[in-house]
């Protein structure tokens, strides 16, 4: 879930990804004020049928900028990033965007440069954490230079650098580049 203020009204996005996968709006009084269907990805329901471990469905949101308003909803599931529209109560998707990486596990919204920032972690001999920067108006993906040799608890990104988390002690500071 994730929140954000659009047009002075704090707005909350939260995602239900069993059964039909579905993001829903609601205003601050907790109405519900739109809900849209989480089109190209897998219910964790059907996840589960497989056999396979459910992943995760990381979101982000642009609290200003050109972007405000904007979500990125993740599935590590099927490696796509959806962008959505949450200025609009029908929630119109924007964008889908496939991500080049083996396990999507976190996003970030970087309101001054309108992209968003995606971990990857990577299995096999690789193994470690790299990042993606997705231009969300162009659909691109385009692999970054910070990498890091853990896996991360978490990171938030802004135009100059990347604070990764790994549980204690302070954050791993790398240039977002």
């Amino acid at each position: 879930r994730s929140m954000a203020t659009i047009g002075g009204t704090t707005y909350e996005f939260v995602a239900s990804v069993d059964g039909t996968p579905t993001l829903w709006r609601f205003d601050t009084n907790g109405g519900s004020a739109g809900s849209v269907s989480l089109i190209e990805i897998t219910s964790l329901s059907n996840i589960r049928a497989a056999g396979h471990v459910a992943g995760g469905w990381p979101m982000a949101v642009f609290h200003k900028g050109t972007a405000a308003g904007k979500i990125a909803f993740v599935s590590t599931y099927d490696q796509k990033l959806l962008v959505y529209d949450g200025t609009n109560n029908s929630l119109p998707l924007l964008k889908t965007v496939s991500l080049p990486c083996a396990i999507p596990s976190a996003v970030d919204a970087i309101d001054a440069t309108g992209h968003f920032v995606v971990s990857c972690i990577q299995t096999g001999t690789s193994s470690g954490t790299t990042f993606l920067d997705v231009d969300p108006i162009a659909g691109t993906a385009t692999p970054l230079k910070s990498t890091s040799k853990k896996f991360p608890l978490g990171f938030l990104a802004d135009t100059n650098n990347l604070y990764i988390f790994y549980g204690s002690g302070a954050p791993d500071v790398q240039p977002n580049r």
